[in-house]
């Protein structure tokens, strides 16, 4: 962790929040952060903001033993996770044009800590030198 504490004074009104410096782990960019918190009514936020000086695809994913249903279109998607009668949604905003939002399943046999089939949710970006995504799970 590059950063944390707990404040409402930084971007995130927060109950905790975590910044962490990406840069060393992503070649070729000039910045690099991920900065997440959760908020006092239980929304966690995870906002990516990414600097290149050469336009490049970002991919970021989640694997899953929800169900998985993608919504929405241009800078916005909704991912929407249910599971055992619980729903889970993460907003994702930011999106560069171009991006696309995919849900593939494992290969048989490949299963979660509770049996069930996985499922990968991955977020591939358009071409971009500035990347700014922020996910709102809820």
């Amino acid at each position: 962790f590059s950063q944390f504490g707990a404040s409402s004074t930084s971007d995130f009104a927060s109950a905790g929040w975590a910044q962490l410096a990406l840069r060393p782990v992503l070649p070729g960019t000039s910045s690099a952060l991920r900065q997440a918190a959760l908020s006092t009514s239980g929304v966690l936020t995870v906002a990516d903001r990414v600097r290149s000086s050469v336009a490049r695809a970002w991919v970021w994913g989640w694997v899953t033993e929800a169900g998985v249903v993608v919504s929405g279109s241009g800078s916005t998607r909704t991912v929407t996770l249910t599971q055992d009668g619980r729903t889970v949604r993460i907003a994702l905003s930011g999106l560069p044009s171009g991006s696309t939002v995919s849900v593939v399943s494992a290969p048989s046999g490949v299963v979660g800590p509770t049996g069930r089939a996985l499922r990968a949710v991955t977020v591939t970006t358009g071409k971009t030198t500035s990347l700014a995504l922020t996910a709102k799970v809820s």
